[in-house]
């Protein structure tokens, strides 16, 4: 009789250190899974009031607040029980609810909650509470329990944790913030590069069209130089024909005002270019 009672209480305590064995684990999953949920939340919660304040041009509590609001609205759970309707759960009604979800424990879940939804709908179906089993949850549940699962949306403490702090979500995505860092710093040494290869191409044309520009202006002024020269000997060679046929005329009034010519010189005069165009007074005496 004492062996039969040792053994039975044996095998219960085997069964109980089983159970707490297999509810560690599934206390770890779920705090992994938390962890990921909690970690998708904020990043998704970032973007959306980043794209808030530039599309509405808000401030940053405004958005959050507007982003809470829509979010409290779609929860489904906090719609469908309140924290009267579990308070009134027995203990054989809660049991029930932690031997079916040890049973039946989410193992599997992939790093979006939402994909594992998509892809295995029976996965959400059966981790879902009906009424009728929501209604199997014993009213001796710890008060962490109930802020942890079923807590009011109106509550101030769960109303907290839905603001994620920025701190928070630094932590949370701390190695690909600095990947994106690195991306960001390396983007940026290779900008600068082809901005310096750039900007020495752009001096050296700048350089080059200064010197083409110089010669231009050097040819414009050679130019410049070459008309002038070109002017000047032209009116050098007319005022020097000028005085030639001043001197002339004069030689020439000189010779009329010593004898004045016949017409017979007169035509010869004329016939005879060469002997008119040599001094005449040699030709006048002569006669």
């Amino acid at each position: 009789m004492h062996t039969d009672s040792g053994g039975s209480i044996s095998q219960r305590l085997a069964q109980l250190c089983d159970k707490a064995l297999i509810a560690e684990e599934c206390t770890l999953k779920a705090n992994q899974e938390e962890i990921l949920c909690w970690y998708h939340y904020g990043r998704n919660f970032i973007f959306q009031e980043k794209a808030l304040n530039d599309k509405n041009k808000i401030g940053e509590k405004k958005a959050r607040s507007l982003i809470y609001d829509e979010v409290v609205k779609q929860l489904n759970m906090y719609r469908s029980y309140s924290v009267n309707e579990i308070s009134k759960f027995t203990n054989d009604e809660i049991q029930r609810v932690i031997d079916y979800f040890t049973v039946k424990p989410n193992l599997d879940f992939t790093d979006d909650p939402e994909e594992q939804n998509e892809d295995n709908p029976s996965n959400s179906e059966t981790n879902q509470i009906n009424e009728s089993d929501a209604q199997a949850i014993p009213a001796e549940v710890s008060k962490s329990n109930n802020s942890r699962l079923f807590a009011s949306p109106l509550d101030r403490q769960v109303k907290s944790k839905h603001v994620i702090r920025k701190s928070d979500i630094d932590k949370l995505n701390l190695i690909e913030v600095e990947e994106e860092i690195k991306n960001l710093n390396r983007e940026n040494n290779e900008l600068k590069v082809k901005y310096n290869e750039l900007k020495l191409e752009h001096d050296e044309l700048k350089l080059e069209h200064n010197e083409l520009k110089l010669k231009f202006v050097k040819a414009e002024r050679e130019k410049e130089v070459n008309r002038k020269c070109r002017d000047f000997e032209v009116k050098k060679k007319i005022e020097s024909r000028l005085e030639f046929v001043k001197m002339k005329a004069d030689e020439f009034k000189q010779i009329s005002d010593f004898r004045p010519l016949s017409s017979n010189d007169y035509s010869y005069g004329v016939k005879n270019q060469k002997e008119v165009d040599y001094p005449l007074m040699g030709y006048c005496l002569g006669t």
